[in-house]
């Protein structure tokens, strides 16, 4: 008897184990195939300020899976959509995908760490702190980061780089800053209605609190 029921609570634990991994892989397959989507549809808006800078709306359904599966699904899907990007879109510049996936991942640790810190500490539990810290310290993480990143790599060749001098970059930073700010802020307002409506619709709980 003792050996029946050990195997029968190995069977269910395999089973278990499948149907997450099994719902795991679907979420990763649909968010990043509906970010690809977005890709290929002409929903791109060349930033007055710096024409070689566009806004798109392919990181919306990255941050959608953060916040209803958690930062390992969110990464999963960030990949995905960096490996299509290099295929479909790469850009003026051969290693675009890569500053798109290194502010993405940016602005995905601004924002664990906003609820990794917010969680242990309760006077920014509220609804309204979440709100404006992470409208404001995800995108401001995202600036810093690619603000060291393209300080680093513009002046490099290609395909790393544009073999721009520090003096030609200086003057551009603050406004590249800008643009990661404002690519962030719409990506999360946005990313924060969705998830309230597919956690409704679908009764999906969202993974961390909006």
């Amino acid at each position: 008897m003792p050996e029946i029921r050990n195997q029968s609570g190995n069977e269910q634990s395999t089973s278990k184990y499948t149907l997450n991994r099994s719902k795991t892989i679907t979420s990763i397959a649909i968010f990043a195939a509906i970010a690809i989507v977005l890709q290929i549809l002409p929903l791109r808006i060349p930033a007055p300020y710096l024409p070689f800078l566009i806004y798109e709306f392919w990181e919306i359904p990255i941050i959608v899976a953060f916040y209803l599966y958690g930062a390992r699904i969110g990464l999963a899907v960030a990949s995905i959509n960096f490996l299509s990007l290099l295929v479909i879109v790469p850009g003026s510049l051969q290693a675009g995908p890569i500053y798109n996936l290194l502010a993405i991942l940016g602005m995905i640790l601004g924002l664990l760490a906003i609820y990794r810190v917010t969680g242990k500490i309760s006077r920014f539990k509220s609804a309204r702190w979440l709100f404006w810290l992470t409208i404001i310290v995800a995108p401001l993480v995202r600036v810093l980061f690619m603000t060291a990143i393209n300080t680093a790599l513009l002046p490099m060749s290609a395909p790393l780089g544009y073999e721009m001098s520090y003096k030609a970059i200086m003057p551009i930073l603050p406004l590249i800053g800008f643009f990661n700010f404002s690519v962030a802020l719409y990506s999360i307002l946005i990313a924060r209605t969705v998830s309230r409506v597919v956690s409704k619709v679908t009764r999906i709980p969202i993974k961390y609190g909006v």
